[in-house]
């Protein structure tokens, strides 16, 4: 019985340690900021029209900071807790840093209020993983 828990004990502590090492290269890469970004937005439209023009001068405030929008107001099918209340995009950048110098660009700056007047938004840039 003392052979099997020890033999436990022992893959339990390899799982952690890889769990650990795998945290340590995780946070390494971070640190060098070699992973991509994610802009992940949910957005529930309350003025159409107006919205409607933040739409079409959107896009050009991505161009200079390497972004593409890989999903956008297609079927959203939630897995667990409540689904989005609204539209849902994700943007990825090719970094933290092109995604907090795109959100704090003047252009994009002069465009919030009127997202803001024309919808109703949750809005958060998650880091990403290199591969």
């Amino acid at each position: 019985m003392a052979r099997v828990r020890v033999a436990a004990a022992a893959v339990i502590g390899a799982l952690c340690g890889a769990g650990s090492l795998h945290l340590v290269h995780i946070q390494g890469v971070r640190a060098q900021g070699a992973g991509p970004a994610y802009l992940v937005g949910e957005t529930q439209i309350t003025d159409p029209e107006s919205f409607r023009e933040y739409a079409q001068k959107f896009p050009a405030t991505l161009a200079p900071y390497g972004a593409i929008i890989v999903a956008q107001g297609g079927k959203t099918d939630a897995k667990e807790g409540s689904p989005p209340a609204g539209r849902v995009i994700i943007i990825r950048y090719p970094n933290l840093k092109a995604a907090e110098d795109a959100w704090n660009a003047p252009a994009y700056q002069a465009l919030i209020p009127l997202r803001q007047k024309s919808s109703t938004s949750r809005i958060f840039i998650v880091e990403g993983i290199a591969n």
